[in-house]
């Protein structure tokens, strides 16, 4: 992976709302709402997870899509374990410290040509995450 840095180094929590599963070149892709936003959202309208609340649609729009990249393994797994929690249904929080990226090429070992990425999904590298609830009631 070649990438370079775009900005600054951020610190933030979330609600994770969706994942991903099948082979995949980054180390997760989540669907994320920023925790404050969560947090409006289930003041204002209770359980908004719920596919037929009044809050489904403004919770939908404030999803933001991240592909990931771990700084380490230890990230990785972490990330991963995130993922499973996620496709799972689980209503879980994390907070993440973390990059924006810039994909500039991707290849991978043994193969000649690049990866090619065509995603509009902005790409982040992840230098500490960690899991600070499972299954939030909202």
């Amino acid at each position: 992976l070649t990438a370079s840095i775009v900005g600054h180094q951020m610190k933030n929590s979330f609600l994770v709302a969706g994942g991903s599963t099948g082979d995949k070149f980054y180390s997760a892709s989540l669907a994320v709402i920023p925790i404050d936003t969560a947090e409006q959202l289930a003041r204002k309208y209770g359980n908004f997870r719920r596919c037929k609340s009044e809050g489904a649609n403004e919770a939908i729009r404030s999803v933001k899509s991240m592909l990931l990249y771990a700084a380490n393994h230890d990230i990785e797994r972490t990330l991963r374990k995130i993922n499973k929690l996620a496709v799972a249904g689980s209503n879980t929080i994390i907070q993440m410290t973390y990059m924006q990226l810039n994909i500039i090429n991707y290849t991978i070992k043994g193969q000649e040509t690049p990866v090619v990425t065509s995603s509009n999904i902005p790409s982040f590298l992840v230098k500490d995450v960690r899991i600070i609830e499972k299954n939030r009631n909202f």
